[in-house]
């Protein structure tokens, strides 16, 4: 099974204009989007799901944290997080497996 299987996606869209596509624009947008390396990692962590699945995949892409300062967050959980950088996938990812880990789902 695939996850993302964008040439499906663009057959069963309502787009006129994507259904008119040429075939080897559709397999570029697959290669740009990184659909088989995407499909391969959901596979591998098929059987986690929230916070069990971002350790795995911080470690897929071989990512290394260093967080100073977890003693500072408050027990009870109620604190706002912030990440505005041009990455912010990766820091939303980060953060969020840090703010799972200290309180749970």
């Amino acid at each position: 099974m695939n996850y993302i299987n964008i040439p499906h996606i663009i057959k069963n869209s309502n787009s006129k204009f994507l259904k008119r596509l040429p075939d080897f624009s559709i397999r570029i947008i697959a290669w740009i989007v990184r659909q088989e390396e995407i499909n391969r990692i959901l596979k591998k962590y098929e059987g986690f799901e929230g916070v069990d699945f971002l350790p795995k995949i911080i470690e897929e892409l071989e990512i290394t944290v260093e967080c100073e300062g977890l003693e500072n967050l408050p027990e009870n959980g109620k604190c706002f997080f912030v990440a505005n950088h041009p990455f912010g996938l990766l820091d939303g990812l980060i953060l969020t497996n840090i703010v799972g880990s200290k309180y749970g789902t």
